[in-house]
């Protein structure tokens, strides 16, 4: 993940939260700008 933003590319990362803890669940490249 801190790759694609270091590559400068758009990420929408969807985060799921569950019993007091985060976690990524999904990543989806939205491509360049």
């Amino acid at each position: 993940i801190k790759d694609g933003f270091g590559e400068g590319k758009d990420l929408v990362v969807t985060v799921m939260s569950a019993m007091g803890e985060e976690q990524i669940c999904a990543l989806k490249d939205i491509g360049p700008k």
